[in-house]
């Protein structure tokens, strides 16, 4: 069960409920080595760092590609590099359709007109 210091951080009102039915302990390690035994431990310790439920213990996406497990797709002089952060108007106490989230992300951030049409529709 994740500690209760990394379920605040998430900042999510019903993050709590989530993980009430999880078993107490120590989350994750044992059952990714166990899941992944047979894979590489770079694996292991990818999925370790990307997978924390604590926002600011999780790998950024451009740690991540430094990362060795991802080594050989990494390429600092072939990758983008975005300098604002993804805010999305949706709150996270409703539920609503991945396409609502996809036209969020591509109005937001890549600006698609089309995107922003189908947001202003939603609201």
């Amino acid at each position: 069960k994740p500690l209760v210091a990394d379920i605040q951080a998430l900042q999510a009102p019903n993050a709590d409920l989530e993980t009430n039915g999880m078993d107490p302990g120590p989350l994750g390690q044992r059952s990714l080595e166990a899941k992944f035994s047979h894979e590489e431990p770079d694996l292991v310790d990818f999925l370790h760092l990307t997978l924390q439920v604590n926002p600011n213990k999780r790998l950024t996406a451009a740690e991540a590609l430094t990362h060795s497990y991802l080594g050989s797709f990494h390429n600092p002089d072939d990758e983008p590099v975005v300098a604002q952060g993804i805010s999305l108007s949706v709150p996270d106490c409703e539920k609503h359709s991945a396409q609502r989230y996809r036209d969020e992300i591509y109005a937001d951030f890549f600006g698609f007109a089309a995107s922003r049409r189908a947001v202003e529709a939603y609201q």
